[in-house]
């Protein structure tokens, strides 16, 4: 990402001066206050929304000639997208993590089920693989869709406060997943939280967005940014890199 601008018409910036990269197996943590960008920022990443100004590659090809998408997974904020009263399986709906990658007419094979349940499994949901969707829980339901993103194996996973609809169990659960992701190396991780402890227990890289890009580096720069502090606070900065810990990030 190089030298992005985001505003809707006739508005003001929502964000600018936006630059970054992330490697294979990199886990980018987006953090900044509501209102600051965050989400709109993923979407852009997405081809979702277009900004008016810079670039973005993914996988070392521009945006806008970008077609392989199911080397990618998307997880929204609003995960009510899917109806709940939609009669169909836990299985069912982590199975259509694979259409993207189908031709038309796209219907599920034995393997894409059996791909489906392993993904439940990993989610702790194996034994609801054949239960309603929209008669599990919300935590459940949440659960399935992460299993959804996890089917197809992508490349690049872009979560936007993946774990916030989850109770503790699940929550724990998910960050699990997301650092055995990480430590396979094969899928790189940009997230949108507002738990910044847990971004700092996680994140290889952070990214601090505030209507501008305030910081963009490693954990161990932003632990030892001296701009951060002045900005956050020493509690907020010390929350984030886990100071009391004695674990200061290197």
């Amino acid at each position: 990402v190089e030298g992005l601008y985001f505003r809707y018409p006739g508005g003001r910036d929502v964000f600018g001066g936006v630059e970054f990269s992330v490697d294979k197996g990199d886990c980018l943590v987006v953090l900044g206050p509501n209102g600051s960008g965050k989400t709109t920022l993923l979407k852009t990443l997405l081809g979702l929304e277009q900004p008016y100004e810079g670039s973005i590659d993914l996988f070392g090809i521009p945006l806008n000639g970008f077609s392989d998408w199911s080397r990618v997974a998307y997880l929204p904020q609003n995960t009510r997208l899917l109806n709940p009263h939609f009669p169909a399986t836990a299985a069912e709906v982590a199975a259509l993590g694979l259409l993207s990658a189908k031709k038309f007419p796209r219907r599920f094979t034995e393997l894409d089920m059996e791909k489906a349940r392993l993904a439940l499994d990993k989610v702790g949901l194996a034994a609801r693989a054949d239960s309603i969707y929209g008669e599990l829980s919300g935590g459940q339901q949440q659960r399935v869709l992460l299993a959804r993103l996890l089917v197809g194996e992508p490349e690049l996973l872009l979560l936007d406060e993946p774990s916030s609809a989850l109770d503790n169990d699940s929550r724990g659960l998910f960050f699990s997943l997301l650092d055995a992701i990480n430590a396979e190396g094969k899928s790189t991780v940009i997230w949108i939280t507002h738990d910044m402890g847990e971004a700092g227990k996680h994140a290889t890289k952070l990214l601090y967005l505030d209507g501008k890009m305030r910081f963009c580096g490693a954990m161990g720069e932003f632990c030892r940014s001296n701009e951060m502090e002045r900005l956050l606070g020493p509690f907020t900065q010390h929350t984030v890199c886990h100071m009391h810990d004695g674990e200061r990030p290197k």
